[in-house]
């Protein structure tokens, strides 16, 4: 079969460059970029790619449709295509990272949901940013606010309940819960924690951010 040729840019120059052309991380099991390469020309193929210089780095990915306006010659990556393959977790993730979930299905609605995701947050070693964990119904409720640029962890989470429940004096009140962010201390952990509580995230590609600065 005929091949495409890929040919990365990237500006300014970079001290290394990784790319993979299967959708998994280039973090994670990049081939280093020596000059431009082929990929499939009866596929359709997502190249992502790594630019790192010292402490800097910046990931791009650009999806190759087959027969498409791209299908041939070279191209810029810049970003990903509208109609481009979502990856999974598990491919975008690098898993030895720090990671940060950020996504509207952090919210557990029943007790039992937001005790489950205290006990991952545990195990995780995970932080929770943001938003309210209300204790209580109707006019017997408490509700505390979390700060936007606060951490906080499962267990002082589950400490905020039980005071909260000690408060109403009611032991079993109900308890409900809505997170802005999490932070994990890796990409393994945060895959252990989505494995625990079952989130569906969407396109982790928007819904999960890696680097020593999450």
């Amino acid at each position: 079969m005929d091949g495409r040729e890929v040919k990365l840019v990237v500006t300014p120059s970079a001290a290394s460059v990784l790319y993979t052309t299967d959708a998994a991380s280039p973090r994670a099991s990049g081939n280093e970029y020596a000059g431009p390469f082929s990929v499939p020309a009866d596929q359709d193929v997502l190249v992502r790619v790594l630019a790192r210089d010292g402490d800097i780095e910046k990931e791009e990915q650009k999806r190759f449709d087959r027969r498409s306006a791209d299908s041939t010659g070279s191209g810029r990556v810049n970003g990903p295509e509208p109609n481009g393959r979502v990856p999974t977790v598990r491919e975008h993730v690098d898993e030895h990272r720090p990671a940060m979930l950020v996504s509207n299905a952090l919210s557990w609605t029943a007790t039992k949901g937001t005790y489950d995701a205290l006990d991952a947050l545990q195990a995780a070693k995970a932080s929770a940013v943001g938003r309210r964990l209300t204790v209580g119904e109707g006019d017997r409720t408490i509700t505390v606010a979390l700060g936007s640029d606060a951490t906080i962890s499962g267990e002082h989470l589950k400490g905020l309940i039980t005071a909260a429940r000690s408060a109403l004096a009611a032991e079993e009140a109900a308890a409900t819960m809505i997170l802005k962010s999490v932070r994990f201390p890796t990409g393994a952990d945060l895959i252990a924690f989505l494995n625990a509580t079952r989130i569906e995230v969407g396109d982790p590609r928007e819904a999960i951010r890696q680097g020593e600065g999450v």
